[in-house]
């Protein structure tokens, strides 16, 4: 999987839709979480710790496998 897909499962598999999402990662737009999901942009490290945090999932396990 690449990030944005393993970002978008993440927050189905949480029930979150991208605008709760933007609300939790204090974004005012979810235009910025759709492109991760779509893998035109990278969440920067201190955002996807922050993901993480808020999903209760931890960094290493969710991501240190995939294609980036």
């Amino acid at each position: 999987d690449e990030i944005g897909e393993h970002l978008k499962k993440i927050r189905q598999q949480k029930g979150s839709t991208l605008r709760k999402f933007a609300a939790l990662m204090n974004m005012q737009c979810e235009a910025r979480l759709s492109q991760w999901e779509n893998n035109t942009a990278m969440p920067s490290v201190p955002n996807l710790l922050l993901l993480c945090s808020i999903y209760n999932v931890s960094a290493h396990e969710n991501f240190s496998s995939i294609n980036h």
